[in-house]
């Protein structure tokens, strides 16, 4: 089949913030060990998620759009996420995507789901409650923003294969709400024929794609305040791309690491991007000289000039707009 894509997968602002942080804290940091067991946990998913990308390969319908990573305002200035959204006629499907191995246990009348590890045992929310919950949710968005009434279809996804999934036989809705990303294709293609009821026209499908793009607010976390952190205690210089030490230092119109004796032309990039990610959007001529442990004005405007950085304001206190896209683009 052709996928159409709403929205594309990116990679979770929160696992580029996180891995800038741990460029620009201590090895020694008190802290690190408890952010790189968070990386680790985001990154999981964020892979999880990819891996589901292959199984939408076996759908038999070729009218899905998929929306990956959607956030859309709730109430109160609250918002609510979705794994994977895929927009069709007749249907919307709402996925909630979980990469974890062990043995999961769904206990229902706790509403919890249980994780057997090792021997070892760790309870966590039940993702039945949680995708029931964007339902609800999704629901009222569409309300609100005068859209048909659709059905919407919501399933929990393992997408490690190696997992276990079990739960008191009693409870059927389990087996009808929570798949093995291998089974998804299957379950999709068997449900889909008993929503042929076309509720969304062309036109609705094209408003109702734009709305999702045009609300959505990716998720924007202060790592430095969520971990307890001062910006104070980032540590500054440019990193060697080869030896990942902060030694860069300039050098006839290049970066030269004084460790390792390689030369690069781009090593200011990386810092501009840990810059936006933990500090701030907009950056001065000074600030980067301090964060960067450049002593040249003249040198820094040069490399601004270079970057196409929009500005406002004029001489010392001129500040440079930093995009993440126009900055990779540099890379």
């Amino acid at each position: 089949m052709t996928i159409l894509i709403g929205k594309e997968r990116e990679t979770p602002l929160i696992v580029l913030k996180l891995e800038a942080l741990l460029r620009r804290i201590p090895t020694n940091h008190p802290q690190r060990l408890k952010i790189e067991e968070s990386l680790r946990r985001y990154q999981a998913g964020y892979w999880g998620e990819q891996s589901l990308d292959y199984h939408f390969n076996f759908l038999k319908d070729d009218d899905y759009i998929f929306f990956h990573g959607l956030r859309l305002p709730w109430i109160n200035k609250l918002f609510f996420q979705i794994d994977s959204l895929l927009l069709t006629s007749t249907c919307i499907i709402l996925l909630e995507i979980k990469n974890m191995v062990g043995t999961i246990y769904f206990d229902i009348p706790f509403q919890q789901m249980i994780r057997t590890l090792d021997g070892k045992e760790t309870s966590f929310p039940c993702p039945i409650v949680q995708s029931n919950r964007h339902v609800v949710q999704l629901t009222e968005w569409l309300r609100k923003n005068r859209f048909p009434n659709i059905p919407i279809l919501n399933y929990v996804v393992f997408s490690n294969s190696s997992v276990i999934l079990k739960t008191d036989p009693i409870h059927k809705h389990v087996f009808e709400k929570v798949l093995t990303a291998a089974n998804l294709p299957n379950k999709l293609n068997a449900v889909r024929p008993s929503y042929p009821n076309i509720i969304l026209n062309k036109h609705k499908i094209d408003q109702l794609n734009n709305q999702f793009i045009q609300q959505h607010v990716s998720q924007d976390p202060d790592v430095i305040e969520k971990y307890g952190l001062e910006k104070s205690e980032l540590l500054t210089g440019i990193t060697c791309s080869k030896c990942n030490k902060l030694t860069i230092i300039r050098k006839n119109r290049n970066w030269l690491c004084p460790i390792c004796k390689s030369t690069f032309t781009d090593s200011h990039i990386q810092l501009l991007i840990d810059y936006l990610l933990l500090i701030s959007p907009t950056i001065t001529n000074k600030q980067f000289r301090y964060f960067s442990n450049l002593e040249s004005p003249s040198i820094t405007t040069k490399l601004f000039q270079g970057m196409n950085f929009q500005s406002t304001g004029t001489y010392k206190n001129r500040q440079y707009q930093l995009s993440l896209d126009q900055i990779q683009h540099h890379l």
